[in-house]
């Protein structure tokens, strides 16, 4: 069975322009407000009924917890804003259990190649 299969298309439609509203708003103002944050939410709880079943819907809230948490640490050690905190676990919502590794794995080298990308434009700032 295809990892993505339950993520509806109808979903995608909305998912992926509160993604980009997120990634401009944190590129301009270095924060992800609580409203979009709540959007994504919404959006999980009104279409998870329709697509997924209990268990399923359990199994997301215990792992939507779980990330929760573990961010806590993050953010408490100052590795992650509370924004990145938030959105994270609310992400779980709408990522299929049978999806985590690849989205694990597709966050993961995301975020390598941001770090990667920040440290080349620094290095190039501070040697100009």
């Amino acid at each position: 069975m295809n990892a993505l299969a339950s993520f509806e298309i109808p979903a995608l439609f909305i998912v992926v322009p509160l993604l980009l509203a997120v990634i401009l708003y944190d590129l301009r103002f270095m924060r992800i407000p609580n409203k979009l944050v709540v959007l994504f939410a919404v959006v999980a709880l009104v279409m998870a009924p329709f697509q997924i079943g209990v268990e399923e819907i359990l199994w997301r809230f215990g792992i939507a917890g779980i990330v929760f948490l573990g961010g806590l640490i993050f953010y408490a050690r100052g590795m992650m804003g509370a924004g990145d905190v938030k959105l994270l676990a609310v992400l779980m919502l709408l990522i299929p259990v049978e999806g985590l590794s690849a989205f694990t794995m597709l966050l993961s080298l995301s975020m390598l190649l941001g770090v990667a990308v920040l440290m080349s434009a620094r290095s190039a700032r501070f040697a100009g």
